[in-house]
């Protein structure tokens, strides 16, 4: 098959495609990936090699009427040069380019929402939202959505939203496994961020932004550290180019400036730091479901979150965590 998977920005693919990418490729699918080459924080990435075929394009994350006609015909241009058996586009914005798409081409066209957006929102934003949601998802071929609620609640409004159960969306439980994390590998990370071990250690995986509460645990920690000088907080991830972190000037201040914050920014080897950490927080209003809550898990680390959908639905109160 000849496979088009499109996303607004490259950090995806790292976050979440990567693996089935590769396991698309090596089952003999023709794989091909639209998408910007701007990191979510705004940076270029100009060395990734990606399992199948990048086609690079300025990808709107925000409504802007140039930009968003511009992808359009660079997405049905480079769909057309393809053929593809399947069409698959991931997040809101390009949900709606490929219900566009799907009026000008005859292609099989699906995609996913990664935690719907009308749901969080109030007044005459709400309703644009969820216009577009709701018309999206009339359009497109399928429509999935990764947690109960979502599809509960556009259920209500569309029909043939779908929950999506698997295949795609997940955690590596071999990468992320605490057995499989050396103890040479567990004192470089301690040597790395000068750590003795003793340290009680939070960790905040995901990108720096007000909705993940990102503000929330950098606030809370803050006060918690007046009363436990000995605890420790990784955060994981980076500031993202569209969305406010949150936080104040000031706070943004004692931030930057605390010896117990550690900004890792974004790595590859998540699960190495996780092996040192003793409790993710993640108080997140708006998810799918995420990915970074389930590799926590899987290598052992309880989880703090918020009774969010998505969260609510991985984390079980007082078994593997605490809802807030």
């Amino acid at each position: 098959m000849k496979i088009v998977i499109i996303i607004p920005s490259i950090t995806n693919y790292h976050v979440f495609l990567k693996e089935i990418c590769c396991k698309l490729v090596n089952e003999g699918h023709a794989v091909h990936l639209i998408t910007s080459k701007r990191h979510l924080n705004g940076t270029v990435d100009s060395n990734t090699i990606i399992y199948g075929k990048l086609h690079s394009i300025n990808f709107p994350r925000k409504f802007s009427l140039f930009k968003f006609i511009s992808a359009l015909f660079c997405i049905i241009t480079i769909l057309k040069e393809i053929k593809p058996d399947l069409v698959h586009g991931h997040f809101l914005i390009t949900t709606f380019l490929l219900s566009i798409c799907k009026i000008f081409t005859p292609y099989k066209i699906i995609a996913t929402l990664h935690g719907v957006n009308s749901c969080t929102l109030f007044g005459f934003k709400k309703y644009i939202y969820l216009l577009v949601e709701s018309f999206s998802i009339s359009i497109l071929d399928h429509v999935f959505v990764l947690n109960k609620e979502d599809h509960a609640y556009l259920s209500s409004f569309s029909y043939g939203v779908i929950h999506h159960k698997g295949f795609g969306i997940g955690c590596n439980i071999e990468r992320f496994n605490p057995s499989n994390i050396n103890q040479n590998t567990i004192s470089s990370i301690f040597k790395k961020l000068n750590l003795n071990g003793d340290e009680f250690v939070f960790v905040f995986i995901g990108r720096f932004v007000h909705f993940k509460g990102f503000a929330l645990v950098i606030n809370s920690f803050l006060i918690h550290l007046n009363n436990f000088p000995n605890s420790k907080l990784l955060v994981i991830g980076d500031f993202d180019e569209i969305h406010e972190s949150g936080l104040s000037e000031i706070e943004m201040d004692s931030f930057c400036r605390c010896s117990s914050i550690f900004n890792v920014g974004w790595v590859d080897n998540v699960q190495e730091y996780l092996s040192i950490s003793h409790v993710m927080v993640f108080p997140s209003f708006r998810e799918g479901f995420p990915v970074c809550i389930m590799e926590s898990l899987s290598m052992g680390v309880p989880v703090v979150t918020i009774n969010s959908r998505g969260c609510n639905e991985i984390v079980l109160n007082q078994f593997n965590g605490y809802i807030t």
